[in-house]
């Protein structure tokens, strides 16, 4: 899948569970880091360093599984990881614009075209 297409749609994902899951959370001024990584153990404890609390999200099947959380001490960031299917793991950080650093993206990266705006 075109990174183009997969990165607005895990950016929007967390913020429909960030609104879902956290609604006193202001995430309308963070920035989204979204990157691909193998699903490993090594990827869970990396998160679970991050942010102090991951929770396990719904899981009645093995198509989609979520761990999130919020930092505990200063609440202005968090840490996502979205699996699919047991094979497919993108990792979701974001934070607030002036603590958090906004995703550098490979040179000639361009969002598909026809996205919703982005919100």
């Amino acid at each position: 899948m075109p990174q183009g297409r997969v990165i607005p749609f895990i950016r929007r994902l967390t913020k429909g569970f960030l609104y879902t899951y956290y609604p006193d959370y202001d995430y309308f001024q963070d920035n989204f880091n979204v990157v691909y990584r193998l699903p490993n153990t090594e990827v869970v404890n990396t998160v679970l360093r991050l942010a102090r609390s991951l929770r396990r999200g719904p899981s009645d099947n093995e198509v989609f599984r979520i761990w999130h959380g919020i930092t505990a001490d200063t609440r202005n960031s968090g840490a996502w990881i979205f699996l699919f299917y047991d094979t497919v793991c993108f990792v979701c950080f974001h934070g607030k614009a002036g603590d958090f650093t906004k995703q550098e993206l490979e040179e000639g990266y361009v969002e598909e075209s026809g996205l919703p705006p982005n919100l």
